[in-house]
């Protein structure tokens, strides 16, 4: 597999589908498909929304909101990210991860 491309890959399916989410609130409005842009290799993807998606990223999201203590407003007993490419570009966990460290 070529790493330069991207095209369909899971956490960008995942992101589509948040934003059909944000936006469906947002414009009160029923948002069903949208367009992804690469610029490698310069390809334009349509992609619909599928509740099949969207699931799991809420459950996960609930989960690790619920697993958290909160101690003077801020976040407690999560391990400190490592921040080194080379390691989390294959961790399973870095989406979890670059939500929480943002």
């Amino acid at each position: 597999m070529d790493p330069t491309n991207h095209v369909g890959k899971p956490d960008h399916v995942a992101q589509v589908q948040l934003y059909f989410l944000l936006m469906s609130e947002r414009y009160k409005s029923n948002i069903t498909n949208g367009l992804l842009y690469y610029l490698k290799p310069d390809t334009l993807v349509e992609s619909k929304y599928e509740r099949k998606f969207l699931q799991p990223l809420i459950v996960a999201r609930n989960r690790i909101v619920t697993s958290q203590k909160i101690l003077n407003g801020e976040f407690i007993n999560l391990p400190r990210a490592i921040m080194n490419p080379r390691i989390c570009e294959n961790c399973e966990h870095r989406l979890t991860c670059s939500l929480l460290i943002r």
